[in-house]
């Protein structure tokens, strides 16, 4: 009986805790940062719980995708990207720190998984700081900078080799707290 008293209490306790966490889905564009894109648009998927009253921490993952990436020549005619599309899958641990009542810092750290591309890309390093200012009680104005490291292999003949290629954007966007 004892036993089954604890499992119903903790069951209730567990279910209470459940209303405290968050399922927010964020849409957001950009414009150039640098001359490794033309225009990137973005969707994200956050699941996050409070630890404290000020801080937050969950799951993160969504799609990336950057239109039109400008072909790089290097010595030899030697080309590491074609006028194409890039996208990646993140998928990341996020942490959210309330500064004040509707102003949250944000950042999202994990891995990258590149998608549709034309060249040999391994996966790399995901990394999103994020400032957050709430309009409504269920949507965010978002202003953040996103970066994927990943290797490009590169091959000409019987010679192979790999070059870093960073992809990034200064994204505004909304998130939706669902």
């Amino acid at each position: 009986m004892k036993k089954t008293l604890f499992f119903f209490a903790l069951t209730i306790t567990s279910l209470g805790q459940l209303n405290a966490q968050d399922f927010k889905i964020a849409l957001s564009s950009t414009l150039p940062v640098f001359d490794t894109t033309r225009h990137a648009a973005a969707l994200d998927v956050s699941y996050v719980f409070p630890i404290t009253e000020k801080f937050d921490v969950g799951l993160t993952t969504g799609f990336a995708i950057w239109f039109k990436m400008p072909t790089y020549q290097l010595g030899g005619g030697l080309q590491i990207a074609k006028e194409d599309q890039a996208s990646m899958v993140p998928v990341a641990l996020t942490t959210r720190f309330n500064v004040a009542k509707r102003l949250s810092l944000g950042l999202d750290l994990g891995y990258a998984f590149a998608v549709n591309t034309d060249i040999a890309v391994n996966d790399g390093l995901y990394f999103a700081p994020k400032i957050q200012y709430q309009i409504f009680d269920y949507a965010d104005i978002v202003l953040g900078y996103r970066l994927a490291n990943f290797n490009v292999l590169l091959s000409e003949g019987n010679q192979f080799s790999t070059v870093d290629k960073t992809m990034d954007m200064i994204t505004v966007g909304l998130e939706f707290k669902l």
